[in-house]
């Protein structure tokens, strides 16, 4: 029995749209382990995975300088300092502009008491390859072990994070 060329045409279809949907799944689901990144710090240095301090959580923020909900997480988590011990915290930003990513860190994270901060840029715009799709803000918690923990992909409470610290 031979279908008409509708039928044929819907069912490839529909068979396309599951492939793609389900690579658009598998390239949203960040690694289990704290992937080898290349970002690039403000003086245009790589930064690595090698650069962090081993045995610390490790929060990946990808944020946006002038993102509302970038600032207010910031902002939360400022707020929130001495809950952080024991961590560190990567931002990346595609942002070009080292002027606008430091008065950023000026105006919501460079506080007293703050764990260590990393600035990063991803000027490759490699993030999704490294972490699976990103928007910002969101975030990506990694293990003292660097084993993934969780992935907020939303403006986040400063509590939601910190409770991950082990």
């Amino acid at each position: 029995m031979r279908f008409p060329n509708y039928i044929r045409l819907f069912v490839f279809t529909l068979l396309l749209s599951s492939i793609f949907a389900t690579s658009a799944f598998a390239q949203g689901a960040p690694p289990k382990d704290l992937p080898n990144f290349k970002f690039y710090d403000l003086q245009g240095k790589a930064f690595t995975r090698a650069n962090l301090k081993a045995g610390l959580t490790t929060f990946v923020f990808f944020f946006s300088p002038d993102c509302e909900h970038c600032q207010q997480e910031a902002q939360w988590i400022a707020a929130e300092f001495p809950q952080f011990k024991g961590s560190q915290l990567i931002f990346v930003t595609w942002e070009d502009d080292a002027a606008s990513i430091l008065e950023f860190k000026k105006k919501y994270l460079e506080k007293a008491g703050a764990p260590p901060i990393h600035f990063v840029q991803d000027s490759d715009y490699n993030i999704d390859n490294f972490f699976g799709e990103s928007q910002a803000p969101c975030v990506y918690v990694y293990d003292h072990n660097n084993k993934f923990v969780k992935a907020f992909r939303e403006e986040t409470a400063a509590k939601n994070l910190y409770n991950l610290i082990k």
